[in-house]
């Protein structure tokens, strides 16, 4: 009787997990959960991150829009994701180095993107829209900036 609860135990913990890892909103983030051993890439980041509507930051512009967040727990996902996003600029793109482009730079404007989703998560934290929203869109904005001499 206890193997057969073990067994069934086991069994459901599989089970949940495949239906938790099918229920992922986002195939994209494969490529970084699958990453090789080097880890993710920062096409890896950028892809998850930020590049088109189902990425961190597609999500996070579609939570802000007029009215904005829902409810309290609404804010916190987006409080949320900027936290993750800010500690994923230190484990993957502060880590690599671009093809293109002097490491100073790429170290400065990492230090500069960082702190900009550092910004947005204190927004959510006080459940500040109009704060929230600048900060995104000061986000977005940027992009030309590292792009220019590391892309």
């Amino acid at each position: 009787m206890k193997r057969f609860t073990i067994a069934c135990t086991i069994l459901a913990v599989a089970f949940s997990t495949l239906v938790a890892l099918s229920s992922l909103r986002q195939p994209e983030t494969l490529p970084l959960l699958l990453a090789d051993e080097g880890g993710a890439s920062i096409s890896d980041f950028m892809l998850v991150v930020l590049r088109g509507k189902t990425s961190v930051l597609g999500q996070t512009q579609a939570d802000l829009k007029e009215p904005g967040p829902a409810n309290n727990k609404a804010w916190a996902v987006i409080q949320a994701r900027a936290t993750i996003v800010a500690g994923l600029i230190d484990s993957v793109l502060a880590k690599q180095t671009p093809e293109k482009g002097e490491k100073s730079s790429w170290d400065e404007q990492v230090a500069i993107h960082r702190d900009q989703f550092k910004k947005l998560a204190a927004a959510a934290g006080k459940k500040d829209l109009a704060a929230a929203t600048a900060e995104l869109k000061t986000i977005k904005r940027s992009c030309g900036k590292c792009h220019k001499p590391h892309k």
